[in-house]
């Protein structure tokens, strides 16, 4: 999952456009809650899209520009776990995953936050109206 905000030129993005990975040409902002972006697929086609904040959950950041080299020094007992738990066979990539993993729930428990604290909302128009269908039909059937 990645934000609205990690969006920039030549970022290289799946979820866009199903599993394929696409390379982001430009982004252009609207508001807080979404951007338009338009992309160049592995074919060479282009495609725009409107992408809103609900929507990062199903992007990837394949590559997005500069990355940086870290040098970590763990216990071999951590690294064994940290290999267990992520399912890799090489220290890299399971420390790799491991970040992504935390940097995924961090995001996840800054959206919920925002949504119990009703500073995000949805409307559930169709979803309350058929709950209040129900509740009348169960009343009717009670009497």
């Amino acid at each position: 999952m990645i934000r609205l905000e990690d969006l920039k030129p030549d970022a290289l993005v799946k979820g866009l456009l199903g599993k394929e990975s696409v390379r982001l040409i430009s982004v252009q902002r609207m508001g807080d809650m979404a951007c338009q972006v338009l992309f160049r697929c592995q074919d060479g086609s282009t495609g725009d899209r409107i992408v809103f904040r609900s929507n990062e959950a199903d992007l990837e950041l394949v590559s997005g520009g500069e990355t940086m080299k870290v040098t970590v020094e763990l216990p071999e007992a951590e690294m064994a776990e940290i290999l267990d738990l992520t399912g890799e066979r090489k220290k890299g990539a399971a420390v790799r995953r491991l970040m992504k993993e935390a940097l995924k729930q961090r995001r996840r428990a800054e959206i919920t936050r925002r949504f119990l604290s009703g500073e995000w909302g949805v409307e559930l128009e169709s979803f309350e109206a058929d709950q209040d269908r129900e509740h009348q039909r169960v009343q009717e059937t009670a009497a």
